[in-house]
């Protein structure tokens, strides 16, 4: 699943601009990953890429295919739900 996001960010003497955020839900495998490489490549625009799955390691080998992008593995699963209180 894929979720495109526009949050504002603010920064000191901004008057605020909006970021904007790629959200891929399965993306260590399948269709999830195959999301995740297209949007990576399609779309320099965006300032953030969070990439969400269970494995972790799959997830790691995403970011460190693409250094130069802002990239942020997310490892949850039905066990680790906490996680979320942290983003």
């Amino acid at each position: 699943m894929v979720f495109s996001l526009e949050i504002p960010k603010l920064r000191h003497g901004d008057k605020g601009c909006n970021m904007k955020i790629a959200i891929i839900t399965g993306a260590s495998s399948g269709l999830g990953r195959e999301f995740a490489e297209v949007i990576i490549n399609n779309y320099p625009e965006l300032d953030e890429i969070w990439l969400i799955a269970r494995r972790e390691k799959r997830l790691e080998e995403i970011r460190q295919k693409y250094p130069e992008k802002l990239i942020k593995v997310i490892p949850l699963g039905p066990r680790r739900r906490r996680i979320l209180y942290k983003i």
